[in-house]
């Protein structure tokens, strides 16, 4: 079985805005079904106001055509579908409220917070925290929705589809904090490490996933010996087999992830340079410091792409 986890990028993207609703704890959690549904009915309309009414100058800057009211339409029914696959489970109306918040913040200021910061991780924790799983699928247990599957203390939940079928069926897994050794992918196993997705335990950079013996393997510090930059602690990369400090303006690259904050890889050159700003030309989301790149400009933030400006999603 191959199982499919392209959601952990979502939570930064307008298109799957509510990320993965894992198993939490909430004293916030509207009750009953009814309630839930009208409470995350509530949420995508509140969500689609604060970035669409306020996104004019933002979407302006990247010179893409504003129209708000496309906009929300098209936002709302966005989240409403991404939201279906949580039915349910409990919506937690404070979560949504903080989340909110935090978009009307970001749009209006036309900034957003960093790869991979505190801010960016406090941001991620709210999407992943909107539901209260109330699922009784142990891991391992056919699933078809995330509430599907059983919340397990100290551990975070989903329902992992199954590629190589329908894709419309799973199986639940559960993901722990991760450890040297442990178990990262297996196609027969449910319970496994979280190593290199920061998103789920807060684990996850301190290790990396061995692709070939599906384990997690602790990242090795600068100097050290390696044989890909996957292996190397945050902020290095693997430069002629050993762990190298990240690249500079005009340094030696060979792929995004080589250059420091503010930086890409120019590929014709091999060397780092700065990320575009929002309107400036653009042939590839990844020269753009939103990665966002749309009608050949990018983005102001990666929230604002043209479509979202547009409401044409």
């Amino acid at each position: 079985m191959s199982r499919s986890f392209g959601f952990i990028a979502c939570a930064v993207s307008i298109l799957a805005s509510t990320g993965v609703a894992c198993s939490s704890s909430s004293d916030d959690a509207s009750s009953g079904a009814a309630g839930s549904a009208s409470a995350a009915s509530d949420f995508a309309e509140a969500y689609a106001r604060a970035l669409c009414d306020n996104a004019g100058p933002c979407c302006k800057e990247a010179r893409y055509d504003h129209d708000a009211a496309r906009c929300r339409a098209a936002v709302v029914t966005s989240i409403r579908a991404t939201l279906e696959p949580f039915e349910g489970g409990v919506f937690n109306s404070k979560t949504g409220e903080a989340l909110v918040a935090d978009i009307e913040k970001m749009v209006t200021s036309c900034t957003e917070p960093a790869e991979g910061s505190a801010e960016a991780k406090a941001l991620a924790l709210k999407f992943f925290s909107l539901y209260t799983a109330t699922g009784t699928g142990a891991p391992g247990a056919s699933c078809r929705k995330q509430n599907d599957c059983a919340p397990i203390a100290g551990a975070r939940t989903l329902c992992a589809m199954d590629l190589s079928s329908d894709g419309a069926s799973g199986r639940c897994t559960a993901y722990r904090p991760a450890s040297e050794g442990m178990r990262c992918f297996d196609d027969d196993v449910f319970e496994l490490g979280n190593c290199g997705f920061d998103d789920y335990t807060g684990t996850g950079e301190a290790f990396y996933c061995d692709a070939t013996e599906k384990i997690c393997h602790s990242r090795v510090a600068l100097g050290g010996a390696c044989s890909d930059s996957e292996e190397c602690a945050k902020g290095s990369w693997c430069l002629d087999g050993k762990c190298a400090p990240l690249s500079l303006a005009n340094e030696r690259c060979t792929s995004f992830s080589d250059c420091a904050t503010g930086l890409r890889c120019d590929s014709d050159a091999s060397v780092c340079v700065p990320l575009k700003k929002g309107g400036e030309a653009c042939e590839r989301a990844d020269e753009c410091a939103s990665s966002r790149c749309g009608e050949g400009r990018c983005a102001a933030i990666s929230l604002l792409t043209s479509g979202a400006c547009s409401g044409a999603l």
